[in-house]
């Protein structure tokens, strides 16, 4: 019998928002700031794998970003992404990205 669960969806699903400020995440967090300063002269930003959100909004208030986009696969954050954010729940390995929706230039 085929296990059609997926396995990567199923551990998000139950686990998308249980990140902690781990140094792990400082050190991401502290990487990502440094990587918009020197390229973020966009006035949009897309996170792929955004969970709730919480650091994109970060994101977007400390770097005035006037879009946001997020790709989510846990179906179950889609209620809890934060407002202003324009999510796209999928998973990226199975399915397209609506690109040609985004105008992220």
């Amino acid at each position: 019998m085929a296990n059609d669960k997926d396995p990567i969806k199923e551990f998000y699903e139950q686990h998308y928002a249980k990140l902690e400020l781990t140094p792990h995440m400082r050190k991401r967090i502290r990487l990502t700031e440094e990587a918009v300063r020197k390229y973020g002269n966009k006035s949009s930003i897309l996170e792929i794998g955004c969970g709730t959100g919480e650091n994109l909004f970060y994101y977007v208030n400390k770097f005035r970003f006037s879009k946001s986009y997020c790709v989510e696969v846990a179906s179950s954050a889609e209620g809890e992404i934060k407002r202003g954010i324009v999510p796209f729940i999928l998973d990226v390995n199975v399915s397209k990205f609506p690109c040609m929706t985004l105008q992220l230039m």
